[in-house]
């Protein structure tokens, strides 16, 4: 099974472009729940 990853992997690299692109994305370390609100004035317009 672990063959058949490593093939598929190196055809399409998915798996590799999921962690890099969206479930280990780098955040800010002062990003909070308020930044919502800072753009949610954007939004009403």
């Amino acid at each position: 099974m672990e063959n058949l990853l490593n093939w598929f992997e190196k055809r399409l690299p998915a798996i590799n472009a999921y962690k890099k692109h969206l479930s280990e994305y780098p955040m800010p370390k002062n990003f909070n729940f308020w930044y919502l609100f800072a753009r949610s004035p954007c939004w009403c317009w």
